[in-house]
């Protein structure tokens, strides 16, 4: 079982007070550079692919930290795909939030997200997660995501670049 979470560009407009003044925080578009990171290679890779063959329409973004010369912790922000029949076009959803264990409990996915929603312009983010991951879902209750519904993966998790989530109805 997926939870949906969604926040409107209202919403998003009160959570744009970002401070970056380390400069250590960073929200680029998804490019080959990014291959020199090990952890983010396999994105990079895949959605470098989906917007050269133009199943992705739009740019995929990517915010992130840098802790001594490695990525601490990470979020990608994709447009509406196949892969997300529920989102407006002109929508974006957060996804592959992760912190290196090494880095967890310092606030950092909250930074990228917030990074994120700084930077993106769009009516509605989305934030699916797994029904039984309660730091993700404890994460969209504190950045104030509003629960959606819950809904599905239409294919094995192992793999998810072929799944297609639904929401219940």
């Amino acid at each position: 079982m997926i939870n949906f979470y969604v926040m409107d560009s209202n919403q998003a407009n009160s959570n744009r007070s970002f401070s970056n003044k380390d400069n250590k925080i960073l929200f680029e578009k998804i490019h080959l550079k990014h291959l020199r990171f090990f952890k983010i290679i396999t994105i990079s890779i895949y959605y470098n692919l989906l917007r050269f063959f133009r199943v992705v329409k739009k740019d995929v973004y990517i915010s992130y930290i840098i802790i001594d010369n490695t990525i601490a912790s990470y979020a990608v922000c994709y447009p509406k795909s196949f892969k997300y029949p529920f989102m407006g076009d002109d929508d974006y959803q957060i996804g592959s939030v992760y912190t290196d264990p090494a880095y967890r409990k310092k606030g950092y996915s909250a930074l990228i997200i917030k990074n994120i929603l700084h930077n993106i312009n769009c009516p509605r983010t989305w934030y699916l997660t797994d029904s039984d991951n309660i730091p993700s879902i404890n994460l969209c209750k504190k950045l104030n995501f509003s629960f959606n519904n819950h809904g599905l993966r239409s294919n094995d998790k192992f793999l998810s670049f072929l799944s297609i989530y639904k929401i219940n109805k």
